[in-house]
């Protein structure tokens, strides 16, 4: 007990505020991490939808899009990993690229829109 009451000093003050903000800070990180995931279950989730392949039918080629979306678990993994800047497949090419290998933009766009969307947010503009 008289550990605790040598931080009622006046020398103490400006440590005790600086904890005080650091766990109300902590409150809010957890609050925008939790955000952040659900967020990002949602975009996997969609993902999935659109460039997975059908569940009778798994992907093994890494070099085509279905493999990277191929189950939420794994949609999820590459929506994190992209959304970090990490977009690339196994092989070292843009999934971007892969995407959009068939002539077909839409991954890619919204792959690109969910980057510009995180990038943005995160950022605070």
């Amino acid at each position: 007990a008289r550990l605790f009451r040598i931080f009622n000093s006046p020398v103490f003050q400006d440590l005790l505020q600086m904890v005080s903000a650091l766990n109300a800070g902590v409150t809010t990180l957890m609050w925008s991490v939790v955000f952040f995931i659900c967020f990002l279950y949602v975009v996997a989730l969609v993902f999935r939808a659109s460039f997975g392949p059908p569940p009778s039918q798994p992907e093994n080629n890494p070099n085509n899009k279905a493999y990277y979306f191929q189950t939420v678990p794994r949609s999820l993994l590459t929506t994190f990993r992209c959304s970090f800047g990490d977009c690339s497949t196994q092989g070292g090419s843009p999934i971007f690229e892969v995407m959009t290998a068939k002539g077909d933009p839409t991954g890619a766009l919204l792959g690109m829109a969910l980057s510009c969307l995180i990038f943005i947010s995160s950022i605070g503009l």
